[in-house]
């Protein structure tokens, strides 16, 4: 259950990375479950929620590297892909609504 993180970490907003069209039928449906799961929670608590698209924060983030390589260059930090792909689509967001300065983002 991800309500006790959410109420002990003082989640403000929630951002989920939309689904894309999976081939595998069960991996589909647990992430649209989780997805569904967590936007419930976000509206219980009253708190935004946001889509972000796979091939936007890829292609703004990525530059055709790894999740994880990027994440290792830009803070040094060695991660499982899912984590690097969470820190990534939070920055991206945060990039987009101009939260950080871009100039975290000059390592492209």
């Amino acid at each position: 259950d991800i309500s006790p993180l959410m109420l002990a970490h003082g989640v403000e907003e929630v951002i989920i990375e939309d689904q894309y069209l999976n081939k595998n039928y069960a991996t589909a449906k647990k992430l649209s479950w989780s997805a569904g799961e967590i936007i419930g929670l976000a509206k219980m608590y009253d708190k935004p929620f946001h889509m972000i698209n796979v091939s936007q924060w890829k292609a703004s983030m990525l530059s055709k590297r790894l999740p994880v390589d990027v994440v290792d260059e830009m803070f040094s930090l060695k991660m499982s892909d899912d984590e690097a792909c969470a820190l990534l689509i939070a920055m991206y967001y945060a990039k987009t609504i101009n939260i950080i300065n871009d100039i975290v983002f000059e390592y492209h």
